[in-house]
């Protein structure tokens, strides 16, 4: 990987009833009038109950409610080569109105009481090569540790 990005841009400090849904997005090539894009969130949980497959399924269902047409892929857990930690990705496609079908892989990673959820959308055509690229980057996630925002 020759960029790297830690997304430390800012600090802010917010009051007890507001919460950090932080979401970043990354671009990447332009195929076909398509724009690929790499969609990283966060979300807080402070359920101990919840483990990573629960969740995941959780969020599976709420896809299978909302996209007319998906059709699941592939579902299941996966170590992430580099760091060993364990996702749990799934596979779909989907054709929204008046649109083409559109490929997402959706990978969850679940650190530190944090379900991080990585989004990637693809072509068919692309599904292999820019995601092998999008493999590259989710592997290379590293979060920081909250001993480096208590700094703050």
């Amino acid at each position: 990987m020759k960029n790297k990005n830690s997304n430390n841009l800012f600090y802010i400090s917010l009051p007890e009833n507001w919460a950090d849904q932080t979401c970043h997005t990354f671009t990447g090539p332009e195929i076909e009038n398509f724009r690929h894009n790499l969609i990283v969130t966060c979300e807080k949980k402070n359920d101990k109950t919840h483990d990573l497959t629960s969740l995941a399924r959780t969020r599976i269902e709420h896809l299978r409610q909302n996209l007319q047409g998906i059709e699941i892929l592939k579902s299941e857990e996966k170590k992430l080569l580099s760091s060993g930690r364990t996702a749990f990705e799934v596979v779909y496609k989907y054709t929204p109105d008046g649109g083409g079908t559109i490929y997402q892989k959706q990978v969850f990673v679940l650190e530190d009481k944090k379900l991080f959820t990585f989004t990637a959308s693809f072509l068919k055509e692309t599904l292999q090569t820019i995601g092998a690229q999008v493999d590259e980057i989710i592997d290379s996630f590293r979060p920081h540790s909250n001993r480096l925002v208590e700094k703050f």
